[in-house]
């Protein structure tokens, strides 16, 4: 099995944090999934992100940065940076109560304190951290969304 999550950035450096409903435990993450047998990795990213926000985008914007298998699972983590006005965005209700824009330390913090409210793997988190101040988000930039 093949897990997806996508870190999207905008170009104030904050992430977008969704809130699963209630169906899918209520709790913030970022957008995540499984890859369908039938589809890449990649694949199933630009799946996930258009089935649960409405966006539309293209392998080139996905930079996958980690991928580690645990047992008989692999996690594939990707960054992609994304100028988009949540207002426009198309929730799939099923899955997505909302989604906010959050800074990264801040989203670190809340998730390190308030576990019960978050299923981001803080280890996720980590990855992510270094990799923005390894990349200093001049190495991958996204192309535009409106």
């Amino acid at each position: 099995m093949q897990v997806v999550t996508i870190f999207i950035q905008n170009n104030k450096n904050e992430n977008l944090i969704q809130k699963r409903s209630q169906s899918k435990g209520g709790k913030y993450g970022f957008t995540s999934g499984h890859a369908e047998n039938n589809e890449t990795n990649t694949q199933g990213a630009i799946r996930e992100v258009k089935e649960e926000l409405g966006i539309d985008i293209k392998e080139k914007q996905l930079n996958l940065f980690y991928r580690t298998k645990i047992n008989k699972t692999i996690y594939n983590l990707y960054y992609t940076k994304l100028n988009i006005d949540i207002k426009n965005i198309e929730l799939q209700k099923e899955e997505v109560e909302e989604v906010q824009w959050f800074d990264l330390e801040e989203t670190y913090q809340q998730c390190s304190q308030h576990r019960d409210k978050f299923c981001v793997p803080l280890g996720g988190l980590q990855l992510v951290r270094e990799f923005i101040k390894n990349n200093n988000n001049n190495e991958y930039k996204g192309e535009k969304q409106s």
